[in-house]
């Protein structure tokens, strides 16, 4: 009789977790690859003020930060689960440390002792990081500005109520370029959205063409950006925009002809219908008028009219400037979601501003982290548009036997792991033997 598919006897089952030997977080390596490659925690490290006795220290600011930064792209959003990873045989070997690493202790007097300088200083090193990306002058350069809502539940200092998000909160100011994240600065809800938005923009645009003086410059918001103050200066500075435009009675009066035979489009097809239009438009306070896209939209929610206010060329048409630039501007938000939900840049739980302003900052350069790593080693990769968790779970969340030699340490990975072949090929030292 054939034994194929006979079961074997039913054995019993134990376990425990009293292994100190294994990690789960295999994909420290490759974080640390591309810390070696770029020195992304290594400049930070050079920016923040170092207050203590260097006479008594035992864990040194570079330390520090690549445990943190590397604790958070791992998952670890809280400074209480670093009572285990000091003691983890991988993070010490990563960090080359025989001891344990630094205590969450440790890690919460450095946040405290952060100042202002530091958080401007780590946002010049992600614009100075974007800019060094480039092998080459970019042509054209679209910014992506906005701002979000981080929820409080603490008495954290700054803290105010916001109407619009019915919550109280703090309302970090965003800047994007692509998949790039350049600026994340830390604001109080208690005013206007948009303040900060003029310097930081103006700074942007100057280290750019220090740069590349040659680029064409577009600004891309929704409407909270539309001051026209602001829409003049970049005027002046020769700098494009797109940004979305509030409505009002006399732009409704404009397109109310055209909202109409869209509507009785609808009522024939019973199906979304939609039409774009350029207009001309000065508002009182306006020294001049200005070049206003229309979306004009009938769908089963009902009327759905936008408007953009924009000073590019007139050889691109009313709805490709709609769809294929203005629209793209979304993609900002998936990115602004990635920081705050993947890589913990909401846990802003520390009761000082400053502190927290700091935490905002180390979830930013752990973006910047995993997204050297797609960009460089993932590129190719069926994880080249994952986002920062989803790299984690298929990734980073690596389980590893870890041996401890008098003259060597081996690591011992699953043999059936799926990306080992990725691992070999950027990695090629740690599986030498």
């Amino acid at each position: 009789m054939s034994s194929k598919g006979a079961r074997i006897k039913k054995l019993k089952r134990f376990a425990n977790f009293s292994n100190h030997d294994i990690s789960n977080d295999g994909g420290l390596f490759l974080l640390d690859k591309v810390e070696s490659k770029f020195g992304i925690i290594s400049d930070a490290a050079k920016l923040i003020k170092d207050i203590r006795n260097q006479k008594y220290i035992t864990h040194k600011m570079l330390d520090i930060l690549k445990q943190r930064i590397f604790a958070i792209c791992m998952g670890y959003e809280d400074l209480n689960d670093h009572d285990n990873i000091r003691k983890d045989k991988l993070y010490k070997s990563v960090l080359n440390k025989s001891c344990d690493l630094a205590s969450d202790s440790t890690l919460c007097r450095i946040e405290n002792n952060i100042d202002r300088q530091t958080i401007i200083d780590i946002n010049k090193l992600l614009v100075e990081q974007w800019i060094s990306s480039y092998k080459s002058p970019p042509k054209e350069i679209i910014l992506d500005i906005d701002w979000t809502d981080v929820e409080l539940h603490g008495n954290q200092e700054d803290r105010f109520y916001h109407g619009y998000y019915n919550e109280y909160c703090y309302i970090p100011l965003h800047v994007t370029c692509k998949d790039d994240l350049l600026i994340s600065y830390l604001r109080s809800s208690n005013k206007d959205g948009f303040r900060h938005s003029w310097s930081i923009i103006g700074l942007l645009i100057k280290r750019i063409r220090q740069s590349f003086p040659k680029c064409n410059i577009i600004i891309r918001a929704d409407s909270g950006f539309m001051r026209h103050k602001f829409l003049g200066w970049l005027e002046l500075k020769g700098v494009n925009y797109i940004i979305g435009m509030p409505r009002n009675n006399k732009l409704l009066e404009m397109v109310r002809y055209d909202s109409k035979i869209i509507d009785d489009m609808y009522e024939e097809e019973e199906s979304t219908v939609s039409k774009y239009k350029c207009l001309s438009y000065q508002a009182k306070s306006w020294r001049k008028s200005r070049n206003i896209i229309s979306k004009i939209e009938r769908n089963y929610h009902g009327s759905n009219i936008r408007f953009l206010v924009t000073n590019l060329s007139d050889d691109y048409r009313a709805k490709e400037l709609y769809k294929e630039i203005y629209c793209m501007r979304g993609d900002m938000e998936n990115k602004i979601k990635y920081l705050q939900l993947d890589l913990f840049g909401d846990r802003l739980s520390s009761s000082d501003y400053l502190s927290n302003s700091f935490r905002l900052m180390l979830s930013s350069l752990a973006y910047l982290i995993i997204q050297k790593l797609k960009t460089t080693y993932l590129r190719y990769s069926d994880l080249a548009k994952s986002t920062a968790n989803q790299i984690r779970m298929k990734l980073l969340k690596l389980a590893v036997l870890i041996k401890v030699k008098q003259t060597s340490i081996r690591f011992e990975f699953a043999a059936n792991y799926k990306y080992k072949d990725l691992f070999t090929r950027f990695l090629p030292k740690l599986f030498a033997t």
